[in-house]
Order: C-alpha cells, then structure tokens, then sequence
C-alpha cells in the first residue's frame, strides 16, 4: 500500500502497524505479535520444515480501511509449494 489510502484518498495513514495477540492459555495470560506459519513437511511428528511471516496492519486514519500485510512471503511460499509437492495430488487440490 502507498502513502495515499485508495478508499478515501486521506494520507492520514499508519503503515506496518503490529498486531497484537492476547488471551489466556489456562495457566496465565499469553501475548506476543500475530504472524502465519507455512509447513514444508505437515506430515511430520516434529520437525515440520515451518516458516513464519509476521502480520502488520496498514490503517487509514480517515475511513478506517484497514489491510493486512504479511513478510517473509518468498520463505512461505516455498514452503507452500514444497508441502504441495510432497501430497498426493488428489490432496494438494484441496490445499
């Protein structure tokens, strides 16, 4: 996204903004920033070959659009297609 929001056309805008996680897990809070995880090997009992791209929101001030951008996109889709590779094809359609 640019500097100018496509919606409104207000450059009041906060680019790569962090997204914040919070709850409970049972035990006490938990918290950190949000971020998607692609398997190489989904199959595996442990080491599943993952790669994680942190999650930004891009936030205009005017209208309130807001989108969500992802890094690290070349290591994710790598992992992508090598988890596509390893299914059977009748599997990797669904995926």
């Amino acid at each position: 996204m640019g500097s100018k929001c496509p919606h409104c056309g207000s450059t009041r805008i906060i680019p790569d903004a962090p997204i914040s996680v919070s709850g409970s897990c049972g035990t006490g809070p938990i918290g950190g920033s949000a971020h998607i995880e692609v398997q190489g090997d989904p199959q595996a009992w442990i080491f599943k070959d993952t790669a994680m791209g942190h999650l930004t929101l891009w936030i205009c001030c005017d209208c309130g659009r807001v989108e969500v951008n992802v890094g690290n996109l070349d290591m994710l889709y790598e992992k992508y297609q090598k988890a596509r590779q390893a299914q059977p094809a009748s599997e990797a359609e669904s995926y």
